[in-house]
């Protein structure tokens, strides 16, 4: 089985007290405004790596909700009695949208 000692140390900059000894900076210097806001203190601290991770996760679900399409257009290409006429390169682009 897999033990605690098995695992890699963590870097200080991933440690869940350094992100919340962050936010807390952030929420303390937000607090000092005239309108203080924990949606901005919590953008200020997490937004870029949100942001980045957006960048990957909504070209995904995209590609997830159109992938059923894609498998038709696939099997249309392949049953020459269904007489849906494709080029093979617009195929091929279906096949890769499934990845």
């Amino acid at each position: 089985p897999l033990e605690p000692s098995d695992l890699p140390e963590v870097d200080q900059k991933d440690l869940t007290s350094t992100w919340g000894e962050r936010l807390k900076g952030a929420w303390e210097s937000e607090a000092q405004g005239e309108n203080p806001s924990l949606f901005r203190a919590i953008r200020s601290v997490y937004g870029r790596a949100f942001l980045v991770a957006g960048l990957f996760k909504v070209p995904h679900d995209v590609l997830t909700f159109l992938g059923p399409f894609f498998l038709q257009r696939i099997l249309a290409v392949i049953q020459p009695e269904s007489g849906v006429v494709e080029h093979q390169t617009s195929a091929l682009w279906f096949v890769l949208g499934l990845f």
